[in-house]
């Protein structure tokens, strides 16, 4: 059964990647590449989609965190691939959050910047550590996230 499941959560990763990837080129064509500086107009509203991306995976991060380890050996793994998955999300969601930050500053507060970066590397490299402890991320996210709100 394990088996079964690697294989249905690698079509799912190929599944995601391809996702990430048309919807990329998509934005490349539309002109939009969160590498470039941004307008105030188009870097505020990738910031927004960023914070809500990230307001909603901190959510996902606190009720991983509440949940009991499940002694199944496919619940675990499904559940340790849930939980790559979600700070996978939080460090693509950082990284735009920092680009449209870098485009808005000096108007934003530096150290908000920073955390932003800060957050994303942090995050990736919880997602591909070999014991991945989410609950660090989840308080920096929430710091961040609070933070943010206050200084915007």
């Amino acid at each position: 059964m394990p088996s079964q499941a690697f294989h249905a959560l690698a079509l799912v990763a190929a599944a995601r990647t391809a996702a990430h990837a048309s919807r990329h080129i998509a934005d490349r064509r539309a002109g939009l590449d969160a590498s470039d500086q941004q307008t105030d107009r188009t870097a505020t509203a990738l910031l927004d989609a960023a914070v809500q991306s990230l307001a909603v995976s901190l959510v996902r991060l606190r009720v991983r965190g509440a949940a009991a380890e499940p002694a199944d050996a496919t619940a675990a793994l499904v559940q340790a691939f849930e939980g790559r998955l979600v700070l996978d999300d939080v460090a693509r969601a950082a990284r735009l959050a920092h680009q449209a930050l870098l485009s808005l500053y000096p108007a934003v507060d530096a150290e908000t910047v920073e955390r932003a970066r800060r957050l994303a590397l942090d995050a990736e490299a919880c997602a591909t550590s070999d014991a991945p402890e989410a609950a660090g991320i989840a308080a920096d996210l929430a710091a961040w996230l609070d933070r943010f709100a206050t200084a915007g």
